[in-house]
């Protein structure tokens, strides 16, 4: 049975249809597709390098979506190996490496690495009355008379005021901040490394530089 008029028309249309997404796909630059860890977008634009097995290395940027279209104005050419490496951003994935050739390949999705350690939390300000409020009044007071004889050039005196305090409260961290400073200026080092050890002991997250301190810091 020949085919009708009609047949032959519809299988002709099947056919170009099937040319041009034939066509349109090999004129379609291959892409990158990036993935945060958990599989979403990542939330802002990505820094990678792209080496080329010639030996070249190039860096760029992917959309505000973690997309990269591999255009031959870029440069880049079919048929060749690249490899992919992302540095980790220390908070959300860790470095990632990917290798892949670009011939017959028009998607490349890359899953960005889990970090394998938690993020450190950053040092960072703290009120120094969240730490006094729990001082006793005789602390404060040894403190303060410690405080009043440095600031008479009695370091001696200050130092043996300033370890009272410490005996009356041992956690009064500005104590112990203003001690190992004052065992600083005196040249005492040993003394002030053990001092400011027990203080981060206290609050890890603070770091003396960034402390108001009442002789000054160093």
């Amino acid at each position: 049975m020949r085919p009708t008029t009609q047949q032959l028309r519809s299988a002709a249309i099947i056919l170009l249809v099937l040319l041009l997404s034939v066509l349109a796909l090999a004129q379609a630059p291959p892409s990158i597709q990036f993935f945060m860890p958990n599989g979403t977008y990542p939330p802002r634009e990505l820094r990678f390098e792209m080496a080329i097995d010639n030996g070249r290395v190039e860096t760029f940027f992917t959309d505000s979506k973690g997309k990269f279209l591999l255009t031959r104005l870029l440069g880049l050419k079919p048929d060749a190996e690249y490899r992919i490496t992302v540095i980790g951003d220390g908070a959300s994935f860790d470095t990632t490496t990917l290798s892949f050739k670009e011939y017959g390949v028009y998607y490349i999705p890359i899953y960005l690495k889990p970090l394998s350690s938690r993020p450190t939390p950053p040092a960072k300000l703290v009120d120094l009355a969240e730490f006094d409020a729990q001082v006793p009044v005789e602390a404060k007071q040894a403190y303060e008379d410690a405080i009043h004889s440095f600031n008479e050039g009695k370091s001696e005196e200050a130092t043996r005021g300033l370890e009272h305090a410490l005996e009356i409260y041992p956690n009064y961290f500005r104590a112990l901040n203003d001690l190992g400073v004052i065992y600083m200026k005196m040249s005492r080092l040993d003394d002030a490394s053990r001092v400011f050890e027990r203080a981060s002991k206290i609050a890890p997250r603070v770091t003396r530089t960034s402390l108001p301190c009442a002789v000054g810091g160093i």
